[in-house]
């Protein structure tokens, strides 16, 4: 390093990029757009997200509980197991399809990501 200046613009330029990384963690742990949108449209906006990302044109059939009661915790949750799911079918299955269900049966949530790619059965 050059002296103080330069050591002061690294400094900046390192808590820049830090800032920039937890703000992108802290969405997608928690995406703003889930208070304002359903689980359903965030879904159907991952999986176009997705498509775009990857340069895939991957359809996906989703199916959720008609008048699902779920609190923000819940949603969140349930937006995060999902995503995992339908991300690990674009990196790895070679897909063309998904079928997400989302179901509750008595006391639980059903939460079903099925693909006609190759893998785990």
């Amino acid at each position: 390093l050059q002296g103080p200046d330069e050591t002061k613009r690294l400094m900046m330029d390192t808590l820049e990029e830090i800032n920039v990384s937890l703000r992108k963690r802290m969405t997608e742990m928690y995406p703003a757009f889930l208070n304002v949108t359903t689980l359903e449209e965030a879904i159907m906006n991952l999986v176009e997200k997705s498509n775009q990302f990857y340069h895939k044109n991957i359809q996906m059939d989703l199916l959720v509980e008609p008048n699902l009661q779920l609190g923000q915790k819940q949603r969140h949750m349930i937006f995060r197991m999902v995503k995992e799911l339908v991300i690990n079918v674009y990196k790895h299955a070679g897909a063309t399809s998904i079928v997400v269900e989302i179901l509750k049966d008595k006391e639980m949530i059903d939460i079903t990501v099925q693909d006609n790619g190759v893998g785990i059965n």
